[in-house]
């Protein structure tokens, strides 16, 4: 009996190592279709659900991200990272508006524009004495619950 059950097993090897590999594939891209888990760590922030509207990320020696969030719901700050502001962004603070001249990132976050409340926030990881910029801003607007992020590399 033992030598029939080899035999009908060994028929079905390779259907059954197909159907495994096929699984591992799926749970890995299952996983993988989280574009957003590394940018809410970088931002210090949680969110229940939202929206991707678009997501683009360069990898190469300028590695780059850019993400914009709609329909966001639940956005919780874990950190004091996040500045405030009302009315007019580029006003709300010096060096955000040396940011977004020196930079160009106006006419990436082109949908801020219309901002009215909401937090902002900027890091800078530029290494010291270094003419490369290395940063990350982000905007969040609370009255059209939308995120946009910007990470750039250079």
């Amino acid at each position: 009996m033992n030598a029939a059950v080899k035999t009908d097993l060994h028929k079905y090897r390779p259907w059954l190592l197909f159907a495994l590999a096929l699984w591992f594939m799926l749970f890995s891209l299952y996983l993988g279709n989280r574009p957003i888990r590394r940018e809410k760590r970088e931002l210090g922030i949680t969110i229940d659900s939202c929206e991707v509207v678009r997501y683009e990320r360069t990898d190469g020696r300028d590695s780059n991200t850019y993400m914009h969030l709609d329909n966001i719901t639940d956005f919780r700050m874990k950190t004091d990272d996040w500045t405030p502001f009302s009315g007019d962004l580029s006003a709300s603070d010096e060096t955000m508006a040396a940011v977004m001249e020196t930079r160009g990132l106006a006419e990436v976050f082109s949908g801020i524009a219309n901002t009215e409340n909401g937090f902002w926030y900027f890091r800078d990881r530029s290494p010291a004495g270094c003419t490369l910029y290395n940063f990350t801003v982000a905007v969040y607007d609370t009255d059209a619950r939308e995120l946009y992020y910007l990470e750039y590399n250079s």
